[in-house]
């Protein structure tokens, strides 16, 4: 994984306030507080995670996804493809036979086109 300076800083700032929510939590848990007030906590921790997840999945697609496409190596680009349409699309896919046959249905080619015009974009 490659990191910029100021993306890693904003990960690791928000996994210590996840961390300190946390302990949070399981002290409310601890104390039997309000129900409702536990699982509004619960709720910030999981909007917190989603925004973890958002800044390394734009990471991803801004370096590893960019590179690959970028590439003349066709199994790469299919590589990344699948992951992120099986990150996206869930395990539906692990029902066909193989994971590029649902690539073959969707477009591939659309989707790499969108992925270049994204990362062109972002240039």
């Amino acid at each position: 994984m490659r990191l910029e300076a100021e993306t890693k800083t904003q990960l690791m700032q928000r996994l210590k306030t996840i961390e300190g929510h946390t302990r949070g939590l399981q002290r409310m848990v601890d104390s039997e507080q309000y129900c409702i007030d536990i699982v509004r906590q619960v709720r910030a921790v999981q909007r917190a995670l989603d925004k973890i997840s958002g800044l390394l999945l734009e990471n991803h697609l801004e370096t590893c996804v960019a590179t690959a496409m970028s590439s003349d190596r066709k199994s790469e680009q299919e590589r990344v493809i699948q992951e992120l349409v099986y990150l996206l699309a869930g395990p539906v896919i692990i029902d066909l036979p193989h994971p590029a046959a649902r690539l073959n249905e969707v477009g591939s080619q659309d989707i790499k086109d969108t992925f270049m015009q994204v990362i062109e974009d972002k240039e």
